[in-house]
């Protein structure tokens, strides 16, 4: 037994119990246990033949302890129990545990104070948003929302202020609208007026003079009658919603033409038809009538006497072209760029005496839009306008 403690080094304790469990050393100077049994599951295992050996960090202190039977020719005889207890390595234990403890708090203060900021803009954000919609919501288009840095938030901002400027331009042109319209509505109402008033404050009038004056009055009636139709026409060219089919050109051309040869023949405009058969778009019939007969009652009505209106149809890879030429007065390079725009008018005298109100070409240009088409016009200024519409085409 001797020779076993002396190969036992620097053990903080040391504990030898017989076969039994009687403590028959403990080298404890104070709790010693020396003639008291030691029984518990590690010496149960050590009487048993296994070797145990455990490690705690118990009360600040690094605890190791070993229990391993003692053999004797083949027999255990009893158990070796040694306990080593290092503070230094508890110390390091528990520094390492406080510093630990200490950047977790560190690093949660850290998250938390990251976490508050992004917060915080992410709220300003929103609220920015918010106050945006708000001031669109209330027409005020002329505000533009700051877009910040990068990424989806700079994106929404952009697309954002994008949309308030598409709103901004529809409004202007509702706006627009409002007012051309009311104008051009307010000239016949104003001369129907004064045309009344000389009536009633003049009660000697000629009957001629009063039957002229009620003629004037219901000219300007069918005046303000046709400008009505061609508004709500307007508005049902920028309708959506409507039924497409496969249309043949050369027919529906062919009933333009038929509806407006009274109109030529009284014009002594020759109108002629080039139309090639087998041309085939995808729309509304409707619509598409409404372009070829705008067209060519322009090309009638600003025509010279003796003038000529020729109107085509012909295939092109894969689109179709609808061309309308006249031989009238032509347009001028300056109004070119706005002829499509509503109520304009190159001759307002002229367009007065043909009853026009400077809605047709916007009503083709509209429809043309809707149909995914696409219209240009070249133009010389006394020799006549040629007018060519591009649809996809519907041929196989």
């Amino acid at each position: 037994m001797e020779i076993l403690y002396e190969k036992v080094p620097e053990a903080d304790r040391v504990t030898v119990c017989a076969a039994d469990g009687l403590v028959v050393y403990d080298s404890a100077p104070i709790s010693r246990q020396t003639g008291r049994y030691f029984v518990s599951q590690d010496v149960l295992a050590a009487l048993s033949g296994q070797d145990i050996f455990r490690s705690a960090f118990q009360n600040e202190v690094f605890v190791s302890q070993m229990t391993v039977p003692i053999i004797v020719y083949g027999k255990v005889t009893g158990v070796l129990h040694i306990s080593q207890y290092d503070s230094e390595q508890g110390k390091i234990l528990l520094d390492l545990h406080t510093n630990l403890l200490m950047a977790s708090f560190v690093i949660f203060l850290i998250a938390l104070m990251l976490g508050l900021m992004i917060s915080v803009m992410l709220t300003q954000r929103f609220t920015e948003f918010l106050k945006t919609i708000g001031i669109f919501s209330a027409g005020n288009y002329d505000y533009s929302m700051p877009v910040r840095g990068k990424g989806e938030m700079a994106e929404m901002a952009g697309k954002l202020n994008h949309l308030a400027e598409i709103l901004k331009q529809t409004e202007s042109s509702r706006q627009q609208f409002v007012a051309d319209a009311s104008h051009e509505l307010k000239t016949p109402l104003a001369s129907m007026k004064l045309l009344a008033d000389s009536i009633l404050q003049t009660p000697d009038m000629p009957q001629e003079l009063i039957r002229e004056f009620i003629s004037d009055i219901g000219d300007e009636t069918d005046r303000l009658s046709h400008m009505t139709e061609t508004l709500l026409r307007l508005s049902k060219a920028e309708a959506l919603g409507r039924q497409n089919t496969v249309i043949e050109l050369a027919v529906v051309i062919r009933r333009a033409v038929r509806m407006l040869l009274p109109l030529a023949a009284g014009a002594e405009v020759e109108l002629r038809c080039v139309l090639d058969d087998g041309c085939r778009i995808m729309g509304n019939e409707d619509d598409l009538y409404q372009i070829v007969f705008n067209l060519l009652d322009n090309a009638v009505k600003y025509n010279n006497s003796g003038g000529q209106v020729i109107v085509s149809c012909s295939g092109q890879d894969d689109k179709v072209c609808i061309t309308v030429k006249d031989s009238g007065a032509g347009i001028p390079q300056k109004d070119l760029p706005s002829i499509f725009e509503r109520f304009y008018r190159v001759d307002k005298a002229r367009s007065r005496e043909t009853g026009g109100t400077g809605l047709g070409l916007s009503i083709v240009a509209h429809i043309t839009e809707r149909m995914n088409g696409e219209i240009s016009v070249e133009s010389e200024f006394g020799a006549g306008s040629e007018f060519t519409v591009f649809f996809p085409s519907a041929s196989p």
